[in-house]
């Protein structure tokens, strides 16, 4: 299935080709000056349920960063988890830095919507090259060496586009539906209430 003004053949590439891949880290939780600071630091279990994140559990310091492996990651980095729950992804907002189970990807030469739906389907690929004996983990190399099919910038914008869009119906929708959750259990109270009342 293809917008019908595109025609000819997708190139395949590496998500080498594609992005940087970058890993993180944990700066020292013994370590007061390391925490709580202006840096969002975000772990897997954050990622995956939206397309955006903005605000993490956890922050660090500039010294937590400089004293540990985590990397400071520009905004629109696809957080790619690496660990345990393999192929979650969301785009950060804002800079952000990661713990050690992200191998996050910042875009070079696609448009990064585009990407961050297209390695969603490389989900099983992603677990396939995992290894480890406690957890499962897929290693940066193993990522970047990771093969896609990828159209013209021009097609790209576009396929990117009506995703979003779905994104976005998809958002407004789930809001609807929490509210509608709210207001049955706030409705429930009340009438549960009133029957003891009475």
């Amino acid at each position: 299935m293809r917008f019908p003004e595109f025609s000819g053949e997708w190139e395949t590439k590496s998500i080498n080709d594609l992005a940087d891949v970058i890993g993180g880290g944990t700066p020292d939780t013994t370590v007061k000056s390391y925490w709580d600071g202006g840096i969002q630091w975000f772990t897997p279990s954050e990622i995956g349920k939206n397309k955006f994140v903005d605000a993490s559990l956890r922050t660090i310091t500039e010294d937590g960063l400089n004293n540990s492996s985590a990397k400071l990651l520009p905004p629109n980095t696809i957080l790619l988890s690496s660990r345990a729950t393999i192929g979650e992804c969301s785009l950060s907002l804002r800079e952000c830095a990661t713990n050690q189970g992200f191998q996050s990807l910042v875009s070079k030469k696609c448009n990064v919507d585009f990407l961050y739906y297209l390695i969603q389907t490389k989900k099983k690929d992603l677990i396939r090259k995992s290894c480890g004996s406690t957890f499962l983990e897929i290693s940066a190399n193993e990522v970047r060496k990771i093969q896609v099919s990828v159209p013209s910038d021009v097609e790209q914008q576009k396929i990117a586009g009506l995703l979003s869009l779905i994104d976005k119906r998809i958002a407004t929708q789930n809001k609807i539906i929490e509210k509608l959750q709210s207001l049955i259990k706030g409705l429930a109270v009340a009438l549960t209430t009133k029957e003891k009342a009475n």
